[in-house]
C-alpha cells in the first residue's frame, strides 16, 4: 500500500556492514550464504537500484540462481533433461559473470529470484526468461550511498504516484459498476 511504499527510504539504506558481508561472501562463497544476500536481492527487486559493488552482488545473484534452479518446483514435469539443465545453468551463470557492471535488467532478475521463480510453470520457461534477461548490452552502474538515497526517494515517489493512480482507477471502476447496477435495477423496476 501507499504507506508501506512511503516508508521504504527509511527501511532501505546503504550499509557498510552489508557491503562487507557481501564482499566476504563474494571472495569465499560458502554453502550457506549470509542473510544479507537475500535482503540485498529483495531490495534490488523492489527498487531496481544498486549501491553495492557489482562483483559482490553478482556473487549473491549467482548463488541465488543455483539455489533457485535446485529447488524449483515446476507445475510441468520433465520439460528439460538434467544434462541440458546443467548446460543452461552453467551458461546462465557465466553469462552473468561477463558483465563488468550490473545489467539494466537487474531488477527483473532479482524479482524472479526473490519470488523463487513463481509464475513459471517449468524449468525451461524459467531458464528462457533468465537467459533473455542477461542477453542485454546496457548496464546499470552502482550508485554512491548519497546518490542511492536520492534515487531511492525519487523512485519511491514515482511508485507512490503510480499506486495512487492505480487505486483511483480501481475506485472509478467500482463506481461505474455500481452505477450500472443501479441503472439495471431501475430498468427492471420500470418493467414490472
Amino acid at each position: 500500500d501507499v504507506t508501506t511504499l512511503r516508508s521504504l527510504p527509511n527501511c532501505i539504506k546503504h550499509s557498510e556492514d552489508t557491503a562487507k558481508a557481501l564482499e566476504g561472501f563474494a571472495l569465499s562463497p560458502t554453502e550457506t550464504a549470509p542473510e544479507v544476500v537475500g535482503s540485498v536481492i529483495k531490495e534490488i527487486s523492489m527498487t531496481g537500484l544498486l549501491c553495492y559493488p557489482w562483483d559482490s552482488v553478482r556473487a549473491a545473484i549467482s548463488y541465488q540462481l543455483e539455489i533457485l534452479l535446485k529447488q524449483f518446483q515446476p507445475s510441468v514435469q520433465g520439460d528439460i533433461s538434467e544434462d541440458v539443465l546443467e548446460q543452461r545453468k552453467t551458461s546462465l551463470v557465466s553469462g552473468i559473470h561477463v558483465f563488468e557492471e550490473a545489467p539494466f535488467t537487474i531488477q527483473r532478475i532479482c524479482e524472479i529470484l526473490d519470488n523463487n521463480g513463481s509464475g513459471f510453470c517449468s524449468v525451461g520457461k524459467l531458464l528462457n526468461a533468465l537467459e533473455k534477461l542477461i542477453r542485454v548490452n546496457t548496464v546499470q552502474p552502482k550508485l554512491s550511498p548519497r546518490s542511492f538515497d536520492t534515487a531511492l526517494v525519487q523512485a519511491v515517489g514515482k511508485m507512490v504516484e503510480q499506486k495512487i493512480h492505480q487505486n483511483q482507477e480501481i475506485e472509478s471502476k467500482k463506481e461505474i459498476e455500481e452505477q450500472k447496477k443501479q441503472l439495471e435495477e431501475a430498468d427492471l423496476m420500470e418493467i414490472d
